[in-house]
C-alpha cells in the first residue's frame, strides 16, 4: 500500500482573497461545493469572524498532519486485510462549522475530517453542545472517529425489529473498531471516560439481571433503543441508577456479548460473524453472562 497524503482543504480555503482564486478552488475540488454557493455567499464565509476563529484554533491546534499518515496507513492496511477490494480514499480535513454529527465522512473513494470537532472538549465553540456530546471533541477521538466512519459502511445494517437486534448491531461496530485500531483502550472504543467504563463493569450483572427481567431483548427496537443504545446523558432504567449510569449501556453489553460468541466459538471468521449471523443465533451462542 502506498503512502497516504491528507490535503489541508480549509488551509486552502480559508485563504482564497478574491473571486479568481474562488472560482479556481471550486474547480479543483468540486465536491466541496453545491450548485447554489454563489461567489458572493462563499466570499461572505471566508469573511465571516466566527469562521475565521474557527480557522485560526483548527490551524493552531493542527499546525501539521503528517503524524497522522502512519495511523491511517495503518487502518487502511487493516481494513484491506478483512477486505481485500478495499481501495484506500483520498483524505481531506475541512472546516464544518461544527455540522454535527458530520465529524468524519467517509463516501468509498472520498474521506473529510472536519477538524473542528477534535479542538478539546472545553473550547468556547462547543459551548451549545450538551457535555455527553462534546466530551469526545477531542484529539484523542480522531482516529477512532475515522474508523467508525468506514465500519458504518462495512456492516450491512439489517432490519432492526427488536431491541437485540440494535444491541447486536452495535455491538458488532465497536468489535470491527476493535479489530481495526486494537490498540484502542476499551472506553476511547465506547466513548466513555473511565469513570463510565468502571460503573458498566460494576453494574455489569444488575445491567444484564434489567434487561432479563424485563424482557428488554424482545421489546420493540423503536421503543426501546432510545433508553440504551442512542447517544444520551444517562441510560434509563427508570431506576435510581439512572443518575450515576452513562449512556448506551446497551451498545457495552451488546459488544461483551459478541466478545463473549468469539471467546466461545474461535472457529467463526470475524467477518463471518460480521457479515453473515444475525442477532439471535449470535446471542443464543454466544454463552454470555456475566459474573457474580
Amino acid at each position: 500500500m502506498g503512502e497516504v497524503g491528507i490535503t489541508r482543504f480549509e488551509q486552502e480555503f480559508y485563504k482564497v482573497s478574491d473571486t479568481a482564486e474562488l472560482r479556481d478552488i471550486r474547480l479543483r475540488r468540486p465536491f466541496f461545493f453545491n450548485q447554489t454557493m454563489t461567489d458572493d455567499f462563499l466570499m461572505g464565509k471566508l469573511q465571516d469572524k466566527k469562521e475565521q476563529r474557527l480557522f485560526h484554533r483548527v490551524s493552531q491546534t493542527y499546525p501539521s498532519l503528517e503524524g497522522y499518515r502512519k495511523p491511517l496507513k495503518d487502518l487502511f492496511r487493516h481494513v484491506k486485510y478483512y477486505y481485500p477490494k478495499f481501495s484506500p480514499p483520498r483524505v481531506f480535513s475541512y472546516i464544518s462549522t461544527l455540522d454535527y454529527p458530520y465529524d468524519v465522512v467517509y463516501a468509498d473513494s472520498l474521506m473529510f475530517i472536519s477538524l473542528d470537532f477534535f479542538l478539546g472538549k472545553d473550547v468556547v465553540f462547543y459551548q451549545g453542545f450538551p457535555k455527553y456530546i462534546s466530551h469526545t471533541f477531542e484529539e484523542k477521538y480522531l482516529m477512532r472517529q475515522v474508523t467508525e466512519s468506514m465500519v458504518r459502511k462495512m456492516i450491512v445494517k439489517g432490519k432492526e425489529h427488536t431491541f437485540l437486534d440494535g444491541m447486536i448491531y452495535e455491538g458488532k461496530k465497536i468489535l470491527l473498531l476493535h479489530a481495526l485500531m486494537p490498540h484502542l483502550s476499551e472506553d476511547i472504543l465506547m466513548k466513555y471516560d473511565p469513570n463510565e467504563l468502571q460503573w458498566c463493569e460494576k453494574n455489569e450483572k444488575k445491567i444484564w439481571t434489567y434487561f432479563v427481567t424485563q424482557e428488554i431483548f424482545y421489546k420493540s427496537y423503536k421503543k426501546e433503543a432510545h433508553r440504551f443504545l442512542k447517544e444520551g446523558p444517562f441510560s434509563k432504567f427508570y431506576l435510581d441508577i439512572d443518575r450515576t449510569s452513562p449512556g448506551r449501556v446497551g451498545v457495552w453489553i451488546g459488544y461483551k456479548v459478541l466478545r463473549s460468541f468469539m471467546e466461545q466459538n474461535p472457529e467463526v471468521p470475524l467477518m463471518d460473524l460480521i457479515d453473515h449471523m444475525d442477532g439471535q443465533e449470535i446471542f443464543r451462542k454466544s454463552g454470555y453472562k456475566p459474573e457474580d
